[in-house]
């Protein structure tokens, strides 16, 4: 499916949910959000949704994201950075 708009990644997700049987009280808990977080997605009412949270929800479903257009060759180069541990900076 390709999203256009923020209520695309909504219905997509209700569509995948329910395909999978699954209720909007289960998909967040599987994603780790709360359930008005769901609510909201799928009823086209939350375009600001956090990035993270949009990843963990599409992730719990089994979809993915994915960026189009650039030129053969050309996507990005992405590179991970070391990991911060907060418990090593507090001494």
């Amino acid at each position: 499916m390709r999203i256009i708009l923020p209520r695309n990644a909504g219905i997509a997700v209700r569509e995948k949910r329910t395909q999978m049987g699954m209720r909007q009280v289960d998909l967040a808990a599987a994603a780790g959000v709360c359930e008005k977080t769901i609510v909201s997605l799928e009823a086209g009412l939350s375009p600001g949704i956090r990035l993270d949270k949009l990843m963990n929800v599409l992730n719990a479903l089994g979809l993915e994201l994915n960026v189009t257009g650039f030129e053969e060759g050309k996507e990005p180069k992405l590179f991970l950075s070391p990991t911060f541990d907060m418990k090593d900076s507090n001494g």
